[in-house]
């Protein structure tokens, strides 16, 4: 068994005299077995791959020319067909190529077959991993990047895999090249470029030659490349003529004859070329990017005020230009307001403000700024984070004044003395980072303590904070209450002192003992410089999520 035929889909080894003698082979491929008929002639038959391939062409039998016989003919042709082949398919032997154990007659493959199953069969080129079916390998064989093929440059002749042939023939020494007017290979210009550089080197360089390098190496290269330069000399055009050849000037890797360059500098990409709006002469190919940064290129206005004759030179990165625009852009909202020629810009923006829906207002819960119309809906998150994140005294988390308007607690519910203040501890460090003079933290913050309506708010001026709180007391009710910060787990930062009403102090107001007092109270008002202990706080302990301002009242009788 020496030969590989086509039966069906699968391929089977036969004897190379019974292929040729006795089996009926297709007229097209040559190596599959015929099993249908195309014209007149029964024995101008082909096999099923190839048939439906002759009837879309449409050009009648390979063989013969005739005109294809229709469907019905073709059928009774076909079973005369198998009829005359049936004792030739019995007598020939052919053997699997699956399992190369069974061997038999043709009449018996389609029983084997069903019997051997399919196995996975490789490539048949070395280097190549494909694995399938054995009725894919011929054509997989025939595309595969791994398949042996020549050089297709004449002469070489070198052998190599597909997948590697453009990157052989790249370096390829028979490739094709050209030295002025000479057109030949790489391999004749190296050696034109060796012996040029032997002529250059003198008699001393040929000295240093021996005997045998002369005979093997110089002389040859000679002999060869000699005719081939003269000839090349002899038809080339003279320089400067119209026909001669030369390089384009703009470096663009261009070649025609001298007659024919004019025509190619108009599309030449080297060619300089001036710029629509600005002196300045580019290269071809670099005008389109120089015209998208171009300082003289005509624009408009980003905020459309409509002014002419604007250049991009005059568009600043904020958006405005040289001249007065008359657009201005809210920061909050982006919308742009046009300005009349008498309108400060000021006024027009203020009024736009106080109406903007997007400007910020401050939460009543957290002391950030969110927009006026989700004002609502960011409140409702902040009460309720302010519910979930409640901070703790002597161990027992605080629960919410319900008769205040922000972050005060209480120990238990119905209860109003002590209180205690949230302030954001990310709020107290920022301001000391930054470089402010004087900032609003919070707003007046609402609650009922021990009967009397109060109110407190915090703000930093000239790098000390300030508190402001107010009570509802008669000015001649005397008033005695303790303050102190604290941390939102209950732990004690700084005691602030106590306040007692009704008192003169040395200076002519009232105040608590000492001789540095630290809460003034007067005519209802309390004014607290908490410098040292907020500043220590903001400095020290910026990690904490909140600091707490405790006030307990001591005693509170007339």
């Amino acid at each position: 068994f020496d030969t590989e035929i086509r039966i069906g889909k699968r391929f089977w080894q036969a004897r190379e005299v019974d292929v040729r003698s006795r089996l009926p082979m297709c007229i097209v491929c040559l190596y599959s077995l015929a099993q249908s008929s195309v014209c007149s002639d029964v024995t101008h038959a082909v096999c099923a791959e190839c048939r439906p391939r002759i009837l879309v062409a449409g050009k009648g039998c390979p063989e013969c020319r005739q005109p294809c016989e229709d469907k019905t003919i073709r059928d009774v042709q076909d079973r005369s067909l198998r009829q005359t082949q049936r004792a030739l398919l019995e007598a020939v032997t052919v053997r699997c190529m699956v399992c190369h154990h069974w061997s038999g007659p043709v009449s018996e493959v389609d029983w084997h077959r069903a019997l051997c199953g399919e196995t996975l069969v490789r490539c048949c080129w070395h280097g190549c991993e494909w694995t399938g079916l054995q009725d894919k390998q011929q054509a997989h064989a025939a595309g595969c990047d791994w398949k042996p093929v020549r050089c297709s440059f004449p002469g070489c002749g070198a052998e190599t895999v597909r997948c590697q042939k453009e990157e052989h023939e790249a370096v390829c020494d028979w490739r094709p090249a050209r030295l002025g007017a000479l057109v030949t290979d790489a391999r004749t210009v190296h050696q034109i470029e060796s012996l040029s550089g032997w002529c250059q080197g003198g008699i001393e360089l040929c000295q240093t030659l021996s005997d045998m390098q002369l005979r093997e190496e110089v002389l040859p290269a000679m002999m060869r490349c000699l005719p081939l330069l003269h000839e090349a000399v002899r038809n080339a055009v003279p320089a400067g003529s119209p026909d001669s050849e030369a390089a384009c000037p703009w470096v663009c890797g261009f070649r025609t004859t001298v007659s024919q360059m004019p025509a190619h500098y108009e599309h030449c990409p080297g060619v300089l070329v001036s710029c629509d709006y600005c002196p300045e002469r580019i290269p071809r190919f670099q005008l389109r990017e120089h015209l998208l940064r171009c300082e003289d290129r005509p624009v408009s206005c980003p905020r459309g005020c409509g002014a002419e004759g604007l250049r991009a030179r005059d568009i600043a990165a904020t958006g405005l230009h040289s001249r007065e625009c008359r657009i201005l852009v809210c920061g909050h909202c982006k919308h742009s307001l046009r300005m009349a020629d008498d309108d400060p810009a000021e006024v027009v923006l203020a009024l736009h403000k106080a109406q903007c829906p997007c400007r910020p207002v401050q939460c009543p819960w957290c002391f950030g700024a969110h927009p006026k119309d989700r004002l609502q809906e960011e409140s409702a998150l902040c009460h309720a984070r302010r519910l979930a994140e409640a901070p703790c005294f002597r161990g027992q988390p605080l629960v919410l004044h319900s008769g205040a308007t922000g972050p005060v607690y209480v120990t238990r519910t119905g209860v109003d003395n002590p209180v205690f203040i949230r302030l954001p501890g990310e709020m107290l460090a920022q301001c000391v980072s930054c470089d402010v003079s004087m900032k609003a933290l919070t707003p007046s913050v609402c609650f009922v303590w021990n009967g009397m309506s109060c109110s407190l708010g915090c703000d930093y001026q000239l790098g000390e904070f300030r508190l402001q709180f107010f009570n509802s007391s008669p000015c001649g009710q005397k008033l005695s209450f303790a303050a102190c910060l604290r941390r939102s787990d209950g732990s004690l930062i700084e005691e602030l002192g106590t306040v007692v009403r009704g008192k003169k102090s040395p200076r002519g107001g009232e105040a608590s003992g000492g001789a540095e007092p630290r809460l003034v109270f007067a005519a209802g008002y309390v004014g607290a410089r908490w410098q040292q202990g907020l500043n220590a706080f903001a400095g020290r302990d910026s990690g904490s999520p909140a600091v707490l301002i405790h006030l307990d009242i001591r005693s509170c009788r007339d």
